[in-house]
């Protein structure tokens, strides 16, 4: 999304061993492949994002995966 009507964001970026890579609480940020400043690994990644809409204050879940490539 756009960001609109967003009051509270998390998202969170695991490796396929399930350790967490990345961490954001801001919709403007974004995950740039890298982990602990290493350039990025051709890999697949889930991503998991819980969001808060302000107008109806519900909470909405997504996950997923993204396959980086080079």
């Amino acid at each position: 999304g756009k960001g609109e009507y967003i009051e509270d964001f998390e998202m969170f970026i695991f490796d396929r061993w399930g350790e967490n890579i990345f961490t954001s609480n801001n919709v403007s940020s974004d995950w740039d492949g890298s982990y602990r400043g290493s350039e990025p690994k051709p890999d697949v990644y889930v991503y998991k994002i819980k969001v808060k809409d302000s107008i109806k204050g519900d909470y909405h879940f997504y996950e997923g995966h993204v396959t980086l490539v080079k």
